[in-house]
Order: C-alpha cells, then structure tokens, then sequence
C-alpha cells in the first residue's frame, strides 16, 4: 500500500489542459508564498519541461503539498478564506 504523501497523481497530459506552469508562476508572485525554494525549483523544472514540449504530470502528493499554492492553504489559520481569497486573486491575475 502506498503512504498517501507519495502517491500519483495521474492526470492525463491528453486532458487539454496544462495548468502547472500558470499555477507556479502565480504562487511565485502572490506574496506569502514567493520565498518558497519548493516553488521555485518546480517553476524551473516545469519551465524546462513545457519548453520540451513535455507533460508536467503525473506529479504526488507531497510535490503538490510542497509547491502547489491551493493545496497549502490547508496550512492556513482559516484555510476556507484563504482559498477564496487566492482564488479570486488567481481568477485576475494576468501573469507576469
């Protein structure tokens, strides 16, 4: 049985969607979360990725726990209005 922090995530590339590169840039830049090292590496990883033309999935838990700014708002005091806050901020966000 898998420990439920390393288990994939597996979204098909197929999907139509690539959300991973939008996301990171978003969490790179949207204030509590921009010293975060786990998000930036991932940011250059993906970045390198996409370049190839390649997916950014599958990914695990623990990546999306560590870097994936909509995930760690469970970490939060009141991670309900913090999510609504992230998600309005994200829902007008233009990049950098």
């Amino acid at each position: 049985m898998n420990h439920p922090h390393v288990t994939r995530i597996n979204i098909s590339p197929a999907a139509g969607h690539e959300y991973t590169l939008g996301n990171l840039l978003f969490g790179a830049t949207c204030g509590a979360e921009i010293d975060n090292s786990a998000i930036i590496a991932r940011l250059r990883l993906t970045e390198s990725l996409r370049s190839l033309g390649l997916p950014t999935v599958p990914t695990t838990v623990d990546v999306e726990k560590l870097t994936n700014v909509f995930v760690r708002t469970a970490l939060r005091t009141k991670p309900i209005e913090h999510l609504a806050k992230l998600r309005a901020a994200k829902d007008t966000w233009r990049g950098l």
